[in-house]
């Protein structure tokens, strides 16, 4: 979810990795298993934790509006 949210490029290293969370994020299983709202309730968090993450998220945020 991370590299989701603030598109590090970490991944583009790890490949198999990569793919590996890819599959995770797309399968209706991990999907169903959480709130709808998870994203939002996961990206509150970071910011509240004052985490790196956020931080970076946030940037990204800013350049795109």
């Amino acid at each position: 979810m991370i590299e989701n949210l603030c598109e590090t490029g970490t991944m583009k290293d790890f490949p198999k990795v990569d793919s590996w969370r890819q599959a995770l994020v797309d399968d209706d299983i991990v999907k169903g298993s959480v709130v709808p709202e998870f994203l939002e309730v996961f990206e509150n968090n970071l910011r509240k934790r004052n985490a790196y993450a956020a931080k970076i998220l946030d940037k990204n945020l800013r350049q795109i509006n």
